[in-house]
């Protein structure tokens, strides 16, 4: 009998929580709802608080736990047009899972061939996994913008002692028969070389001109080289312009099963490591309706956030006792 009226206690308990919680949701104070929806599924794990436990975290936007709840609620569910299923896709996405939300997508489109949302998202991002591992990307920790430059084989060997003078059309001027040089950005260049006679100043070859075009990685972002564990790090790609085409996403692949989406970005790495930060873009040609890509990669560093005493610290505190 103390058992029973035990189970009375929180059955009775269980619906008091159920009540308030609707009523809150009802008004459309989903944090508070959660609370309570929380407190009825401790007392008895049913999968309709289950799914209000996800519909509260997705509407207050705590999309980690929506996924979770989600995640729980449909792993023994039969997909039959329950209207949270496109939630439990989008919080997959929001959280980086990019793979397991093409695949909920695709389940959707092809129980629903109308939603065309469902085939678009499947076609879009289903063209970038299958793609992203074979497509080139430019590594923007190379300087695209420099190019080397040899006259050695411009003046006969047995001739007398040149000069060469190079003139470029940012302004400088270099002396010199092999070198590197730089230019601010890629495009369209001159560079004039005069190649004089040292000991009399007769011009050998004069104002000869080269015409090149440095092809700069169409995809650029700003992203630091090293960052600390558990802190946050910026990534940024507003400077990259994609003329002629419609931008659909940028997709940024952080190199640890993870994916980020948008312009701009903010992701905290939690294990220390050597990573390769990889920004596609997805875009649509202006005229062609053509579905492209774009891509550049970077690498990053992500080091321990706590510092470790050095031999000779620990050394010279051993010595002091």
């Amino acid at each position: 009998m103390c058992i029973l009226f035990g189970l009375g206690k929180s059955l009775i308990a269980q619906k008091k929580d159920l009540a308030e919680a609707d009523k809150l949701y009802a008004q459309g104070a989903y944090g508070q709802a959660l609370t309570h929806y929380m407190k009825a599924y401790e007392r008895k794990k049913d999968r309709q608080t289950l799914l209000k436990l996800a519909d509260c975290s997705y509407l207050s936007s705590n999309y980690v736990s929506a996924r979770n709840y989600y995640k729980d609620y449909f792993k023994d569910t039969v997909y039959e047009h329950i209207p949270q299923y496109i939630n439990y896709a989008k919080t997959c996405k929001y959280n980086g899972d990019l793979k397991k939300a093409v695949k909920l997508y695709k389940k959707i489109a092809e129980i629903n061939p109308s939603d065309t949302a469902a085939k678009s998202f499947t076609d879009l991002y289903g063209f970038y996994l299958d793609s992203a591992s074979t497509f080139f990307a430019f590594d923007l920790d190379m300087d695209y913008n420099c190019i080397d430059l040899d006259a050695s084989e411009s003046v006969d060997s047995s001739a007398a002692p040149v000069f060469y003078l190079w003139r470029f059309d940012d302004g400088t001027e270099k002396e010199g028969i092999k070198f590197e040089h730089c230019f601010d950005k890629g495009g369209d260049h001159k560079v004039t070389l005069s190649i004089r006679d040292k000991a009399t100043g007769i011009v050998k070859h004069n104002d000869t001109t080269i015409n090149f075009n440095i092809f700069s990685p169409p995809v650029k972002f700003k992203s630091p080289s090293q960052v600390r564990q558990y802190f946050y790090t910026s990534f940024d790609a507003s400077e990259t312009e994609m003329y002629g085409y419609e931008v659909l996403d940028y997709v940024w692949d952080l190199d640890n099963g993870e994916y980020a989406f948008g312009k701009t970005v903010k992701y905290k790495y939690n294990t220390v490591g050597e990573y390769t930060i990889k920004l596609s873009i997805l875009m649509k040609d202006k005229y062609s309706g053509t579905i492209k890509m774009a891509s550049s990669y970077k690498k990053l560093s992500v080091n321990n956030n706590y510092a470790v005493p050095s031999k000779t610290f620990s050394d010279t505190m051993n010595e002091n006792k």
